[in-house]
């Protein structure tokens, strides 16, 4: 499916991975819809996931959209869809001279955004603590290892194609191209791992936009992941680091 996610400080110490490959007998699958439902199955799997995300944009989308890398554990949700993230994020937007660093999670109940730069912790219960950076934040989320569902939208699907394999991060990746009717996206390519058909990176591409422009894109790869890590301590929950001011003002 395809939604939006939102996402505490912990340690980034993976303790152990516990992983159920789906193999396909040492060949590789020529149905996309197939592999489409592998993927769907294995991610239903994993309760936690850890990676590293670099997110980046192409085409006439790139002058209004942030460059956004780092760190990211995504949790199950608690109730009412409330999230367990955590994140370590370098965020450059295309007007500034220097990119930004910010830690910021919700362990299923507060939000929480720590800036390095101003020794603040800023926590609530309401998602706009976050401040003006919370969507370039959460832009390190992939929600679909969050849901019930995790494809379903791509699985009812008309439009499906098997481009080939591409390599990310030393994976081997089935390369599935969506066609999509009636919605933002023209289209959405899903990079899958040919091993544990988790996925390791998407691309939604968008129409031009105007005339005689070209299509836009952006695009989420992820690298060293690690499905349902340990931790020593709960990854989810806010810590404020020492000589910081802790405050339920919202982050600017």
């Amino acid at each position: 499916m395809l939604r939006t996610v939102r996402f505490t400080a912990g340690s980034w110490v993976a303790l152990a991975t516990i992983t159920a490959p789906l193999f396909a007998g040492g060949k590789l699958l020529s149905d996309p819809r197939e592999i489409l439902k592998r993927a769907d199955a294995a991610m239903k799997e994993v309760k936690t996931i850890s990676y590293v995300a670099k997110y980046t944009s192409e085409g006439w989308v790139k002058p209004f959209v942030a460059d956004v890398e780092g760190r990211a554990v995504l949790g199950p949700n608690a109730d009412y869809d409330v999230p367990r993230f955590y994140c370590e994020v370098s965020i450059k937007k295309p007007d500034w001279d220097a990119p930004k660093k910010f830690k910021a999670g919700c362990d299923g109940n507060e939000y929480y955004l720590i800036d390095a730069k101003t020794k603040t912790a800023y926590h609530d219960m309401d998602p706009v603590v976050l401040g003006a950076n919370s969507r370039n934040i959460q832009r390190v989320a992939l929600p679909e290892f969050t849901l019930d569902e995790p494809l379903k939208d791509e699985l009812e699907a008309k439009d499906l194609t098997l481009a080939g394999t591409k390599t990310i991060d030393g994976e081997t990746c089935y390369e599935i191209r969506i066609g999509l009717e009636k919605q933002q996206e023209k289209a959405i390519v899903w990079w899958i791992s040919t091993k544990d058909f988790l996925p390791r990176g998407i691309k939604r591409i968008y129409p031009p936009r105007g005339e005689g422009t070209e299509d836009g894109s952006t695009q989420l790869i992820l690298s060293k992941l690690t499905a349902t890590p340990k931790f020593k301590l709960d990854v989810f929950k806010l810590r404020v680091p020492e000589g910081y001011t802790k405050t339920d003002e919202f982050a600017p």
